[in-house]
């Protein structure tokens, strides 16, 4: 739907596929114009990866990045869970480097992918051990490079700049366990980071804190 290619009869064929017509005139239209701000959700498996190396959203997020206002601020960006690694992925033209370069957020943790991973490997999806993880690493690889938050990390300036729940704060067990979520009306198992008109969030357990305080953003 973003590129129109698989709204042709012929959209499976390499090479003639980029012959569109009516996929052209179908396809969902995206200019930052018409938009108050961008919402980059997340998911997991495999069926992700086409939203994740989509060279058209990825210059849709630079451009939102990019875009400023006379105060020179961008219209508010949420990505939450592997959305941020979609934001991680987007490269500036002018810089060359992650739009998220230079800025503080959060993501899914690898704490939190790993006993996820281990709860469907093991237990609920033991026929297809690799099912929870996007992308997984190859020979040679350490376990957990390309888990979101290692790959995230690698795209900003300092591994410091990606911002997990600290030892030692309020309700820590509550936001890290993976066992509790936030309700609209408890915000203490959720982890919400901002950096100015952008801002993350790590899992489905944040989204309700996540939500009102994107919600603040775009009034």
């Amino acid at each position: 739907m973003i590129s129109g290619q698989e709204l042709v009869a012929w959209g499976w064929i390499s090479g003639i596929n980029r012959i569109k017509f009516l996929g052209l005139m179908l396809r969902a239209q995206a200019q930052i114009g018409g938009f108050d701000g961008l919402l980059l959700p997340g998911d997991h498996a495999k069926g992700m990866r086409a939203y994740q190396e989509s060279p058209v959203l990825q210059g849709l997020v630079v451009s939102f990045f990019e875009t400023l206002d006379a105060n020179g601020q961008h219209k508010p960006i949420g990505a939450v869970c592997h959305g941020v690694l979609l934001a991680a992925r987007s490269i500036s033209t002018r810089t060359g480097r992650s739009v998220l370069h230079g800025r503080k957020t959060t993501a899914l943790t690898w704490a939190l992918e790993r006993s996820a991973w281990n709860l469907t490997r093991w237990w609920a999806r033991f026929w297809d051990p690799l099912y929870y993880r996007t992308y997984s690493e190859s020979a040679g690889d350490p376990v957990g490079h390309w888990s979101v938050e290692a790959e995230v990390k690698r795209a900003l300036a300092y591994d410091i700049d990606f911002c997990d729940v600290p030892p030692g704060s309020p309700q820590h067990w509550r936001k890290t366990s993976g066992l509790v979520r936030d309700r609209l009306n408890d915000p203490r198992a959720a982890w919400v980071v901002q950096d100015g008109r952008y801002m993350s969030a790590r899992w489905p357990g944040d989204v309700c804190t996540f939500a009102q305080t994107y919600l603040q953003l775009l009034q």
